[in-house]
């Protein structure tokens, strides 16, 4: 496990940015639905980049911001893997319908690998705040995360043999340095890809991630350079 400092990271993420820019696939942003747990329609976006290989389901937080990751699905997209943002059921909340949100990740998940092209062993996660609670138990049951990466992990009922089955991806988490959950969740990891950033900022989940102009491009670097590298095979 490992952190790297911050000022290589935006060098390293800048340049793989330019091969990006060089490489870059177009990308369709298709609204669209998949059907939950119990049958109901779900809403989604789903970000076609038109390649084959792996895949990124996004969560958000249960307070239903999705701008910011509409836009950073759509930059990772544009670099190779293909993304799925659901959108939780209208109306619902999901802190108080926790269980159906946690069947409803499933259901998402089996709607994204049964898209064309997408490798259905070659899964990663990007969720924030109580998406983190919704996708690992999700991810402990299913055995087939290849990747996770979190913003402000809030970890309300996790338990610690389901952070346990996490012990072997790489995972990758943002958050503030007071934030308990995130350090509980790296301290699960065994992965030498892991890596954890704090920082010295009161915000936290999407607060944190709008804070501040360069830790917010920071982050979406940060997440594009590791699925860009996690596309290559021998990742």
């Amino acid at each position: 496990m490992r952190s790297a400092p911050l000022p290589k990271l935006f060098a390293l993420s800048a340049l793989l940015a330019l091969f990006a820019l060089a490489e870059g696939r177009a990308v369709d942003r298709n609204p669209t639905e998949f059907a939950g747990a119990d049958g109901s329609p779900i809403p989604a976006t789903f970000f076609d980049s038109r390649a084959t290989g792996p895949a990124a389901l996004f969560l958000q937080d249960c307070e239903g911001n999705s701008a910011e990751l509409v836009n950073l699905a759509g930059k990772i997209t544009a670099a190779g893997p293909r993304a799925l943002l659901w959108h939780y059921r209208p109306g619902a909340n999901p802190k108080e319908a926790f269980d159906q949100a946690a069947a409803d990740a499933e259901a998402a998940w089996k709607f994204l690998i049964a898209q064309p092209r997408v490798g259905s062993d070659r899964i990663g996660i990007v969720a924030i705040g109580c998406g983190a609670r919704i996708a690992i138990p999700f991810a402990s049951k299913t055995g087939k995360v290849r990747l996770m990466a979190v913003l402000s992990p809030d970890l309300t009922g996790v338990t610690d043999a389901q952070l346990a089955s996490l012990a072997e991806i790489p995972l990758l988490i943002f958050a503030n340095d007071d934030e308990p959950d995130a350090k509980r969740l790296f301290a699960a990891t065994r992965h030498e890809k892991s890596q954890i950033k704090l920082y010295r900022r009161p915000e936290k989940g999407i607060a944190l991630y709008r804070a501040d102009g360069t830790l917010k491009g920071g982050i979406d670097d940060y997440f594009e350079f590791v699925y860009g590298g996690w596309a290559n095979p021998a990742y």
